[in-house]
């Protein structure tokens, strides 16, 4: 029996070397030729497809026929279409949801979903904060050409290294019961994900008992202090047994104070950050370990619905960046308009990527009004003081008798004034990036208003300073 023939894959060099060729939608066997909107396979014959498709008539025709048309942005160009996201943007975007991960003990969940052809990976953190509570984030969702041990590994490792997440605090790992995640339920084997994690993370916790974490709840308002002091030696043996033990002295102390009422209608979760708005530093470490621990992969899920939720029928040529990026606004940020709002105001660098070079915030408006005003003042002053001077040198000195001296003190006190006035914009201009962005962007901004804007009318609604304005794009 003839073994199968191994199939094509479309490579990026291919769009470089054929004119009109791009990777098609449909899956990686097919290249997709854009003037005839048609996916040539490349299952059978691989590269060779291609030139075949182009010596066609049906693709000269359609190939002549886009040559001889304009798009349709030639004549309407976009004033809203979004920039595209950089990996440096999307990284700060998350950068800003996973801050306070920092020194913070946190589990990774992962799973796997296919969509079409697709193969799509989330990786979800989760971790506990005393003020915050427990916080789940979508790190990163990504499409794997692979499912082998080795590849979502190295996919893991470079996604932890991207958000500077240390793997020093790592506690647990949560995936699907399969040999490539754990090895099989006896969690053998070298060449699956949770041993090579362990061996960066030797405390990496395997399993738990519910029996062991009962006290975790707090419905007793007691805590053993040797059931605490037991799991300490499992999953936190860097903690001090002096110290915790003390700890666990003064919050049996503190339970015995705390109303039933209230303290009863509260979950665990709750519960602990109440407990610790008192200082108990090795108690918080281990709790935060327990609690990091995720019960079930629901998160991951999660995720999954929210992304077959953006591809729908009418919206199903998103990309996988797109999808990603919709998830992590969704469920990395709890909050509100004007919350969002401040906190993209306190992060300029972050918004301008966002909002594309050529763009500006109402707070960058403002900031270069006054630059430029400053800029025109400079400017007067300096031209104004050199004629000062001159009027003075004109007027004042010729009532003096040695005209040899007034002319000769006339010179000498010109040359510096006269270098002053001329230099003083340029160096400006030249120097400072700041000011040459506002010069630019006001110049600019006069010239299309004049050119392609009547001033508005009285009747023009008037906007919510609150928003982010965004202006033409020049070319």
């Amino acid at each position: 029996m003839a073994p199968p023939k191994r199939k094509s894959f479309f490579k990026s060099e291919y769009s470089n070397e054929f004119q009109g060729i791009t990777k098609s939608k449909t899956g990686d066997e097919f290249a997709h030729c854009i003037p005839c909107n048609f996916d040539i396979s490349l299952v059978s014959t691989g590269k060779a497809a291609i030139p075949h498709h182009l010596k066609t008539e049906k693709h000269k025709k359609a190939a002549k026929a886009a040559n001889s048309a304009l798009a349709i942005t030639a004549f309407m160009p976009s004033t809203s279409a979004p920039t595209n996201l950089d990996r440096p943007t999307a990284a700060a975007e998350v950068s800003i949801a996973l801050q306070e991960i920092a020194g913070v003990p946190f589990s990774i969940s992962i799973d796997s979903s296919n969509h079409k052809t697709i193969k799509l990976f989330p990786l979800v953190v989760r971790y506990f904060k005393p003020k915050s509570g427990i916080s789940v984030k979508v790190v990163d969702l990504e499409a794997l050409s692979g499912e082998t041990s080795a590849e979502i590994y190295d996919w893991i490792m470079k996604i932890l290294g991207r958000h500077k997440l240390d793997i020093a605090q790592l506690v647990a790992f949560c995936g699907d019961n399969v040999n490539a995640n754990f090895g099989g339920a006896e969690l053998a084997g070298q060449r699956n994900i949770y041993t090579k994690l362990k061996a960066h993370r030797n405390n990496l916790i395997p399993n738990f008992e519910t029996k062991d974490l009962a006290w975790i709840s707090l419905k007793e308002k007691k805590v053993p202090r040797a059931e605490v002091m037991s799991l300490a030696e499992q999953i936190a043996p860097e903690l001090n047994d002096n110290e915790l033990f003390d700890e666990i002295t003064t919050l049996n102390e503190t339970l015995e104070t705390i109303s039933d009422e209230k303290f009863g209608e509260m979950n665990a979760e709750q519960k602990w950050m109440k407990l610790f708005e008192a200082k108990l530093p090795n108690l918080l470490l281990l709790v935060s370990k327990i609690l990091s621990i995720p019960v079930s992969n629901a998160c991951v899920e999660r995720v999954f619905s929210l992304c077959s939720a953006q591809w729908t029928d009418v919206r199903n040529s998103l990309k996988v960046e797109t999808v990603k990026s919709l998830a992590q606004i969704k469920l990395n940020y709890d909050l509100t308009c004007p919350e969002m709002y401040d906190l993209l105001i306190s992060s300029p660098k972050l918004l301008k990527m966002i909002m594309g070079e050529n763009s500006v915030t109402i707070v960058d408006q403002q900031r270069n009004k006054r630059i430029f005003k400053s800029l025109c003042l400079i400017i007067c002053v300096n031209i104004g003081g050199y004629y000062l001077h001159i009027a003075f040198r004109l007027f004042i000195l010729p009532l003096f008798k040695s005209p040899i001296t007034n002319w000769v003190g006339f010179v000498i006190s010109a040359i510096p004034l006269i270098i002053s006035a001329i230099s003083n914009a340029p160096i400006l201009y030249i120097t400072s990036s700041k000011y040459r962005n506002a010069f630019d962007y006001t110049i600019k901004k006069l010239l299309w208003t004049s050119a392609a804007h009547p001033s508005p009318s009285n009747n023009t609604r008037k906007t919510d300073n609150k928003c982010l304005v965004f202006h033409k794009r020049t070319t």
